[in-house]
């Protein structure tokens, strides 16, 4: 009798075991799905239309169910929960059929709401921002944003125990090369403007390893929502660049509102030229925020005109 049950126990581990599998495997099926379908956001039916997809693509037997729903912005957030029913085999004789297995996971489309990484020591305000056609970065004499002011501005760079702003030319130049990276900068934050007509473009910029000519659209697909995308992010002629609210005259501060990537096309001593394009980041990218340390760069609500990221939350 003692070696019935002994049998019996030891047939149960393994149903257990399997079972613990299909978990797992729901799980990952519920993560990626979460994952996928917030990146249509806030498109919501696009985002919820593809669940056979979704499904199928993961290699997921079982059902998919997706829902969106409202938290911090509307529509940013996407719900996906995976179920089947997996049949005992040695559990049957304790009367175990079937166990219901599943998962459910929780992804969030926000921005990034600091950064650092990649970040170019120039700047444009929200107003004169036009997504997608090539524009003037930094600009030559003669049409300064304001006077003294030729889209220049100063980052925050480590020094030897704290965070400085960057001034000079040595450090205008590194940030451009991307030998320095910069501290975290966040909305909200105070640069100063930098002014004079800093004539080093090309000599750093051909340290950086950029192209010139360039064509912008070697970098560029088209994303779910039908808008351009970079395919590329860590490239010589892709930068970051921090948004403002308005040019001041002279070196006086302005306000941080949004960041945004920006591929350069074409410079010359004095000019760099590109287009501003509409992209996501990765998840969890790190920031520097003091000399030595690090952190994550803080996400906060999705913004149409931001660097967005899908994460999980749940």
């Amino acid at each position: 009798m003692f070696l019935v049950v002994l049998l019996g126990a030891s047939a149960l581990v393994l149903d257990v075991g399997y079972w613990w599998v299909t978990k797992r495997q729901a799980q990952a099926a519920a993560d990626a799905a979460a994952l996928a379908a917030a990146a249509d956001l806030p498109n919501a039916d696009a985002a919820v239309s593809d669940s056979s997809g979704y499904r199928v693509r993961n290699a997921w037997p079982g059902s998919l169910q997706l829902s969106v729903s409202s938290v911090e912005t509307t529509s940013d957030t996407v719900t996906a929960a995976t179920q089947i029913d997996v049949p005992g085999m040695f559990s049957r004789v304790f009367g175990i059929d079937t166990v219901d297995v599943g998962a459910r996971a929780i992804a969030r489309k926000g921005s990034y709401i600091g950064w650092a990484n990649n970040l170019a020591p120039w700047t444009m305000t929200n107003e004169d921002l036009v997504w997608g056609t090539e524009l003037d970065l930094k600009v030559v004499p003669g049409d300064q944003y304001a006077p003294g002011n030729f889209g220049a501005i100063n980052l925050i760079v480590p020094g030897n125990a704290v965070c400085v702003d960057a001034n000079g030319a040595n450090d205008y130049r590194n940030l451009i090369e991307n030998d320095v990276q910069s501290c975290l900068i966040s909305i909200g934050d105070e640069l100063d403007l930098k002014t004079g007509n800093i004539a080093i473009l090309d000599a750093a910029l051909q340290n950086r390893g950029a192209t010139n000519p360039f064509n912008a659209n070697t970098l560029i697909s088209t994303a779910p929502n039908g808008e351009p995308q970079l395919t590329v992010l860590e490239h010589p002629n892709v930068i970051v660049i921090p948004i403002i609210d308005a040019f001041v005259n002279g070196s006086h501060p302005v306000t941080v509102v949004n960041f945004a990537y920006f591929v350069i096309t074409s410079w010359t001593k004095t000019n760099v030229k590109g287009r501003f394009i509409k992209t996501g980041a990765p998840s969890a990218r790190i920031c520097p925020s003091t000399p030595g340390g690090a952190q994550l760069c803080p996400v906060g609500a999705y913004d149409p005109n931001g660097i967005s990221v899908v994460t999980l939350v749940g």
